[in-house]
């Protein structure tokens, strides 16, 4: 999700005149924000293009240094996904049941790097392909008496 977050851009307008980042924006100003772009961040993430899950371990000190809005995939706030909590158990319910059956490996037909489409969601033009091989079952110790 840090790579490719669901809504590539967040919309809002200003209730009243803020100052943001040296800048005064007048009430009615349309702010868009890339919740990408701040998770690619160097100074939130260093070396921010590897894959390093651990980084979100809360025992992992970079984790703790970093800004709590520094990885916003369901935005954050009053207007934040109303879905957030169901789509992140979903999701883990999936890959339990999906890892306990299957090996997944990259498919060699994938883009590299992928090409992907942008819209009101961010999707992989062609898909995501993977290879999956099913795991060898452990056959039980315990002996029929």
């Amino acid at each position: 999700m840090r790579f490719y977050t669901v809504s590539p851009l967040i919309a809002r307008v200003t209730s009243q005149q803020v100052d943001v980042g040296g800048y005064r924006l007048p009430k009615g100003t349309w702010l868009w924000m890339a919740p990408g772009a701040l998770s690619r961040d160097a100074a939130s993430f260093p070396d921010p293009g590897a894959f390093r899950p651990e980084r979100f371990d809360p025992a992992c000190e970079e984790q703790r240094r970093r800004h709590p809005c520094a990885h916003i995939p369901f935005g954050v706030g009053p207007r934040a996904c109303v879905g957030q909590r169901f789509a992140l158990q979903e999701v883990k319910l999936a890959m339990v049941h999906l890892y306990r059956r299957f090996v997944f490996r990259r498919s060699p037909r994938m883009d590299t790097p992928p090409e992907l489409e942008f819209g009101i969601v961010l999707s992989f033009r062609r898909g995501v392909r993977l290879v999956a091989v099913e795991r060898q079952r452990r056959r039980s110790s315990s002996t029929d008496a």
